[in-house]
């Protein structure tokens, strides 16, 4: 799998998350390790704070993804 499919993996995943994930459970859903898994999440929050309405929100150490804060007043 290229690293672009594991992104896109990694977004289907947190998207249809009903809440926050943690590392463990992201990495074993993708078969690959915490660290790769790690190296992921972090590129895919900064393509998503450059580019996109949403954002990866990062709370002890688990993961969601959430509205940009900037759009909450036409939400």
């Amino acid at each position: 799998m290229t690293d672009t499919e594991k992104l896109k993996l990694l977004e289907a995943l947190l998207f249809s998350s009903p809440g926050l994930t943690s590392v463990d459970s992201l990495a074993q859903a993708m078969a690959v390790s915490k660290k790769e898994c790690s190296q992921l999440i972090d590129l895919l929050k900064t393509r998503l704070e450059e580019n996109h309405g949403i954002r990866l929100q990062t709370v002890q150490n688990q993961y969601q993804l959430v509205t940009a804060a900037e759009y909450a007043p036409a939400i």
